[in-house]
């Protein structure tokens, strides 16, 4: 039998070479970067729960009995002292991570299994952990509550979305569309006709199988794909706004602030 040896992570803790640490309150916020040419992969567990969001990059996760190629999108979720070693792609990589005290699921009423289940099911994570890195950089006395709120708000949503086989057919066929037309200009009315349902059936459906209206999820999406865009074209700001179906430059602005907490200026420099 081999021994593994075991790093064990205390509160702000990394193995990465290049990472920010910003604390507030009961919550680490960390972004870690690696430049893809360092890779010394260790057995480490972290003494808190955290979740961990890729914001570009990724590597392949090595769990007690499990194998996880980790890509851009994903979050993950590791309980106290849950043993794991990564390997990097020889190729920059960057990730947020948010470690919080051990009862802060338990004082709200959210079990590990329930959070590991579903932390992959919900587009919001990408958005949401922009927001939480920005909330975390203030380091004030108001920190600590607004990283709760975007936190317990983006846990509600994940229990709230239903899964796929539980929705119904029009609305995987709508999400099909609108997926697919990404970056035109969808209304109401040309959907319910294309899914040929009554426009309230696709308003009440989206708030209780999605946790949104009809225009976030538009909106939020389109932002999605221009922070794919941002990150791996040469493109400018005004014609990423374009491409991604906003009217103007000014109006992109305000959608990716609203939905990040950045200006588009401000995530290229990330």
């Amino acid at each position: 039998m081999v021994t593994k040896e075991v790093i064990i992570l205390e509160r702000g803790e990394n193995l990465a070479p290049d990472c920010r640490l910003s604390h507030s309150g009961r919550f680490t916020v960390s972004l870690s970067k690696r430049d893809g040419k360092e890779n010394v992969p260790k057995w480490h567990c972290h003494s808190n729960p955290m979740l961990s969001y890729v914001l570009f990059g990724g590597n392949r996760e090595f769990r007690e009995h499990r194998v996880y190629e980790r890509k851009t999108g994903m979050l993950n979720f590791y309980r106290r002292f849950e043993l794991h070693r990564n390997d990097y792609h020889p190729v920059p990589s960057m990730h947020i991570g948010l470690e919080f005290d051990a009862n802060f699921l338990e004082e709200y009423g959210y079990e590990e299994s329930t959070i590991e289940s579903v932390a992959q099911k919900n587009m919001d994570a990408h958005l949401v952990f922009l927001q939480i890195l920005k909330e975390s950089y203030w380091e004030d006395e108001y920190s600590e509550d607004a990283i709760t709120m975007l936190l317990l708000d983006f846990f509600y949503r994940l229990k709230g979305n239903t899964c796929e086989n539980e929705r119904p057919f029009w609305l995987r066929k709508l999400l099909e569309v609108i997926h697919d037309r990404w970056n035109e200009t969808l209304l109401l009315g040309d959907l319910a006709t294309s899914v040929q349902v009554h426009p309230v059936t696709i308003s009440k459906g989206f708030r209780k199988h999605l946790c949104c209206t009809l225009g976030e999820y538009q909106r939020k999406l389109k932002v999605l794909k221009a922070l794919e865009l941002l990150r791996n074209s040469d493109q400018s700001i005004g014609q990423t706004a374009l491409e991604c179906g906003f009217s103007d430059q000014s109006h992109f602005t305000r959608a990716f602030k609203t939905f990040t907490g950045y200006l588009p200026k401000e995530y290229c420099k990330l």
